[in-house]
């Protein structure tokens, strides 16, 4: 194996830890409202609720991860990305406006369409992404989709 394919390898094992390490913070505020709840903490002992948290980082990574979507190249294809990576980006924004309750449900869904996006831009050959990223993005999209269920049906 070359030292090109060598580095990529790593680069992408890389990539994968931090994907799943990523998910941990959904999962730690699912568990902390549970023990808040059960505790009956006083919800002014917090700073901001955890369900506004969970919203709070949710937005922040789905506009990360439309992010992926800029190419350094100025060509028309990649304004293209550009714009709908802004349009994830204004949508993530929007959540942090509005009810928990309705940010739950929006966000998982664009979390779904830009995951689609991803898959179709690949097939149009205007992004180039590898089988083992698309099955990364694929497991962490549904588990991120999953934990904004879960509080959807802990929380309401």
């Amino acid at each position: 194996m070359s030292d090109i394919n060598k580095a990529d390898k790593a680069v992408e094992k890389i990539s994968t830890y931090l994907g799943y390490l990523g998910l941990l913070p959904f999962y730690i505020c699912l568990l902390l409202s549970q023990i808040v709840n059960n505790e009956q903490l006083e919800p002014h002992s917090l700073i901001v609720s955890i369900q506004q948290a969970f919203v709070f980082y949710s937005a922040i990574i789905l506009s990360f991860m439309s992010g992926t979507l800029w190419q350094k190249e100025t060509s028309k294809k990649q304004v293209k990305l550009q714009l709908l990576s802004n349009v994830f980006c204004l949508i993530a924004f929007a959540c942090l406006l509005m009810p928990v309750f309705y940010a739950l449900i929006i966000l998982p869904i664009t979390y779904v369409g830009l995951l689609f996006t991803e898959y179709l831009l690949r097939f149009q050959q205007q992004i180039t992404l590898t089988a083992s990223y698309i099955k990364m993005r694929l497991i962490l999209t549904l588990l991120v989709v999953l934990s904004h269920v879960t509080a959807l049906l802990l929380w309401y």
